[in-house]
């Protein structure tokens, strides 16, 4: 109701009156984000995130770096977890992963969506969003260095 009184006595049309009122509140909100206080405040509230992301950015460094001095030695190596692979489908070896161990090791999120493949690995990375992006800048950094 003050919105249709202000936008009256202003002499705006009442269409405009809203929208005016979400663009001031976008700016005051980008305004609060961007100021250099809160910035500093949420960094500092955030340092084990910060120490997580360079983890991991050193990681995918480390991988992209070795895949690629270490190509040849690396494709070995897969097609030996292929040829584990194939000896399991076979039911001639049996190899054991604890999937829930491993992820709260390393304190990555799990999804709980029922979908198909992609949908689990999009949920996935948007769960760890700072994760995949810190590896992947480290990973393309390590393979143009190595």
């Amino acid at each position: 109701m003050n919105d249709m009184i202000n936008s009256i006595s202003n002499g705006l049309p009442l269409s405009s009156a809203p929208a005016a009122a979400q663009t001031a509140s976008f700016l005051e909100r980008m305004k609060h984000y961007l100021n250099p206080k809160n910035l500093m405040e949420t960094i500092s509230s955030s340092k084990d995130k910060i120490i997580e992301m360079g983890m991991y950015l050193g990681i995918g460094f480390l991988a992209g770096f070795l895949l690629k001095k270490y190509s040849k030695y690396v494709l070995i190596l897969l097609l030996c977890v292929a040829a584990l692979v194939i000896l399991q489908q076979f039911e001639v070896l049996t190899v054991v992963f604890n999937t829930a161990k491993i992820q709260q090791v390393f304190g990555i999120k799990t999804s709980t969506i029922d979908a198909d493949l992609f949908s689990v690995y999009w949920h996935w990375i948007k769960l760890n969003f700072s994760i995949v992006l810190s590896f992947s800048i480290g990973f393309l950094l390590g393979l143009k260095v190595g």
